[in-house]
């Protein structure tokens, strides 16, 4: 069984390692990461993933936050093994609302120039249990990606709408929300309909990083891990 991740706004795949080193031992995952210097679009990673994706096995794709409108996309056009996705405190679409549209206009690249205060990280993503040493992981993920393609990564999630895939997704979705998500709230239960299987778990937004074995526990519940090949 074959787990494909498909990183947050870093895009590197590095802070997926608490969550990799809960998974079952059966369980193989595929870490996916984005350029680090270039600002591909959705559609542009998309079309770059599809030809990344596991064949011959079964696997499920679990999109962190940013990836979560990738996922759906992936979904739309599925090769035969895909048999599942799910959306960790992501979204659909515009997940700050208006706010976030407005947001999009602004000159982001120069925000992003600032090097991330660690208390602000901690507050945003994190918690206060959060170990230092994992928050200063973030902050030197987050130093690795150019201030422009961080900018154009957000401009895109703030104005993205993929809900009309959620309707006709082909495949099953399910939905990890984090009860103490700052960054997204309650917006990223907005997915919740009769096509997703919501589960809330508590956790900041940084779900997979800071509750990763309640993550596991719950996927396993939901049989994602025992998906036989057809």
């Amino acid at each position: 069984m074959i787990v494909a991740l498909l990183p947050g706004m870093d895009g590197t795949g590095i802070l997926f390692a608490p969550f990799v080193s809960q998974l079952p031992r059966h369980v193989q995952a595929l870490t996916f990461s984005y350029p680090t210097d270039v600002p591909f679009s959705y559609e542009q990673l998309s079309d770059r993933l599809l030809g990344e994706l596991p064949k011959g096995k079964p696997y499920v794709i679990v999109a962190e936050s940013y990836s979560g409108p990738i996922a759906l996309e992936l979904a739309t056009r599925p090769p035969v093994d895909l048999r599942a996705i799910v959306l960790v405190a992501s979204f659909a679409a515009r997940p700050l609302g208006f706010l976030g549209v407005c947001l999009a206009s602004l000159p982001l690249t120069t925000a992003f120039r600032i090097r991330p205060p660690r208390w602000m990280l901690r507050w945003l993503l994190m918690e206060s249990a959060t170990p230092p040493e994992f928050v200063a992981t973030v902050q030197k993920t987050i130093l690795k990606i150019r201030p422009g393609v961080l900018a154009a990564r957000t401009k895109e999630a703030l104005t993205v709408d993929r809900r009309d895939v959620v309707r006709a997704c082909p495949v099953r979705i399910v939905c990890l929300t984090a009860d103490r998500d700052r960054l997204l709230g309650a917006r990223a239960r907005d997915l919740v309909s009769q096509r997703v299987e919501a589960v809330t778990i508590s956790a900041p937004h940084f779900l997979l990083q800071c509750a990763p074995k309640a993550a596991v526990d719950v996927m396993s519940k939901l049989g994602l891990f025992d998906i036989a090949e057809a």
